[in-house]
């Protein structure tokens, strides 16, 4: 039948009854775009739309320069992955205090 120990059989039977009763809990839906890592020269995001078979999502580098800011995938200073990066709170923070020092970053977005 497939199954390589009694543990397997169970834990899949188990399963396929949780289903049938409906009382089966799917894993929650993870968001598309996620704040990875955030440093004084930029922020890292995950989108999850740029997954392959060996990956859940691909990392993409956004950089904080005195002349603006650049997201390194799309090769463009405006993009989903900036728009998105503008409404996460320590990110905002990062590049209020930067447009305080006079950097010419784009203003932050309020949800």
């Amino acid at each position: 039948m497939g199954y390589r120990s009694l543990s397997d059989f169970t834990t899949d039977a188990l399963r396929e009854k949780c289903e049938k009763l409906g009382i089966f809990i799917p894993k929650p839906e993870l968001p598309i775009l996620e704040h990875f890592n955030l440093g004084e020269g930029g922020v890292r995001i995950l989108d999850r739309t740029l997954a392959n078979k060996s990956s859940s999502g691909t990392v993409v580098d956004i950089h904080f320069k005195p002349k603006g800011i650049w997201c390194e995938h799309c090769q463009k200073n405006s993009c989903r992955h900036i728009n998105f990066a503008l409404t996460v709170p320590s990110i905002q923070k990062v590049i209020t205090a930067k447009r305080r020092e006079g950097w010419k970053l784009p203003a932050i977005i309020e949800e």
